[in-house]
């Protein structure tokens, strides 16, 4: 039984020796190929493996530039990640959306639905935004932190973190009834202040 083992090895042996001298023969033509084919255009081996189209002038390429399709890459991952940052809002605000319809048919009002965001802890910025997204006008989200009980510094300093300029804010504190000379002082507060 022994010599069969033997007699097996040794023909394994004989192909995988076969087939790396084939490789080895095989790789040596196509950098015969490659060297005449480089030869022929006038550039070195090495620059014709880093583009078969176009060959750079120097030899301080980075790898971003020898590397073909990477620019693509980073572009198309960036749209997915645009594209998921889109599903997931919408998705967050579906989700408000379908909260504020359950809560308006049990009953509540937007003051209450405002109180109740208050008590979970939820920051002026974050109630203000959602009453945007949920449909309502920017007078009707600052009449709601007004009712309860928010002064007119808290929202002026909520219409600055926004990013209004100041022809918005003062355009809807004129629209909220809100005192003119309170809102020139906050301003040269806000001025001094950043």
């Amino acid at each position: 039984m022994r010599p069969i083992y033997v007699l097996l090895l040794a023909v394994c042996i004989a192909i995988a020796s076969c087939d790396a001298v084939s490789a080895f023969v095989t790789e040596q033509e196509g950098a015969t190929a490659q060297r005449a084919a480089a030869e022929y255009r006038g550039t070195s081996g090495k620059r014709l493996l880093r583009s078969d189209d176009a060959a750079t002038v120097d030899d301080d390429v980075n790898e971003e530039e020898r590397l073909f399709g990477v620019s693509k890459l980073t572009e198309a991952a960036k749209k997915g990640k645009s594209k998921m940052i889109d599903m997931h809002t919408k998705l967050k605000d579906q989700s408000l959306l379908g909260t504020f319809q359950l809560m308006k048919k049990g009953g509540f009002s937007d003051e209450a639905i405002t109180s109740a965001w208050l008590t979970r802890g939820k920051s002026l910025d974050d109630i203000f935004d959602r009453w945007i997204r949920l449909g309502k006008s920017e007078r009707q989200a600052a009449n709601n932190l007004l009712k309860q009980n928010k002064t007119p510094d808290d929202l002026y300093s909520v219409f600055a973190q926004r990013g209004m300029n100041s022809e918005q804010i003062q355009t809807l504190w004129r629209s909220l009834k809100l005192d003119e000379d309170k809102l020139i002082a906050l301003q040269k507060k806000f001025v001094l202040v950043n």
